[in-house]
């Protein structure tokens, strides 16, 4: 973000008006690997968890930038933070926190330590999600943002139409074909993961 931009702001753009209110008492889960991000960890941290019924699962890999600490601090006075790491930083580290999750009905979220939630835009994808039980999962488009937080417009595809997922159309191939899934947007129910 700039300097002084809230991120309020954003409250107006088209892509974070919900599209039913939820109150979605399902219990969603990011899981969150970093390395040495500290500034992009503490931002990211915060803006999921200013939604309701959320936990964060977060594997520090061989940090050394005070990220052990502030991880540290944060899940003794949060109870919705989960620590856990390790000496190196290596890959899988999003299934290593997924083997360490409790079974459960609730939604998964593969979590990036430079991403920052939109507000509305998770009870936007439990409200889909709950709704209709068929699905697996949602995702949206991704807004990219510079080092100074100016928006620099939607990435890719952008977003697909809601009445296009819910009327059944035939977007899979696109999907594939594109590879436009980006993995921090996608919200899924947990047994779709294990």
């Amino acid at each position: 973000r700039e300097e002084g931009a809230e991120v309020s702001e954003y409250n107006d753009h088209p892509h974070s008006k919900p599209m039913v209110a939820s109150n979605s008492p399902t219990l969603s889960r990011f899981i969150l690997p970093t390395f040495n991000r500290l500034g992009w960890l503490q931002e990211s941290v915060d803006s999921v968890l200013r939604s309701a019924n959320v936990e964060l699962w977060i594997l520090a890999q061989g940090c050394n930038d005070g990220t052990d600490e502030y991880l540290e601090k944060l899940s003794e006075t949060d109870p919705r933070v989960h620590y856990f790491t390790r000496e190196e930083n290596k890959r899988g580290g999003y299934w290593d926190l997924a083997q360490l999750l409790p079974d459960s009905d609730g939604y998964l979220c593969l979590w990036s330590d430079d991403d920052h939630a939109l507000p509305l835009g998770l009870e936007r994808k439990r409200a889909m999600l709950d709704k209709n039980p068929d699905l697996a999962c949602v995702f949206s488009g991704v807004r990219w943002m510079d080092a100074h937080g100016t928006d620099q417009g939607l990435h890719g595809m952008g977003r697909i139409a809601e009445q296009d997922l819910t009327s059944g159309a035939m977007i899979f191939r696109q999907l594939v074909l594109a590879d436009y899934m980006p993995s921090p947007t996608v919200l899924m129910r947990a047994r779709s993961f294990k």
